[in-house]
């Protein structure tokens, strides 16, 4: 008899969930506000991500048939990518200005879209809910 046993080894950028792979993107709050795109390494080559206007901590943004390949059929699965937007801890004087003046401008209740978890548990389970 032989057995073989295959240990699949984590990934630096991406975490498997059956075919669909799932991965955090980083941005700034100026580019979730302003809207960007985001260049990842795919299995084929480069993935594009648009990042809307607005895009919001947590959400989830799907980009369709470039995760990995069905073993029982064709199909393959989805990037889906949770976005995190990172807040600068230090500002100089001229980021701090316009930022002061940001403030003034924008209302203070954040808009009501769940939680970071709900949106990462949600993306888990396959329902990329709002983007």
């Amino acid at each position: 008899d032989l057995y073989v046993v295959v240990q699949v080894s984590g990934h630096e950028l991406f975490v498997r969930d059956g075919e669909d792979l799932v991965t955090v993107i980083d941005v700034s709050v100026a580019k979730a506000s302003l809207g960007t795109t985001v260049e990842l390494p795919g299995l084929d080559g480069p993935v594009t991500i648009d990042v809307p206007a607005g895009t919001q901590p947590g959400s989830v943004i799907e980009v369709s048939g470039r995760g990995m390949t069905s073993l029982r059929g064709r199909r393959r699965g989805d990037i889906r990518a949770v976005v995190a937007v990172h807040v600068p801890t230090r500002l100089d004087d001229a980021e701090r200005m316009l930022m002061e003046v940001l403030a003034e401008t924008l209302p203070d209740g954040p808009e009501s879209q769940g939680g970071i978890f709900d949106r990462i548990r949600s993306a888990l389970a396959g329902n990329p809910g709002r983007s």
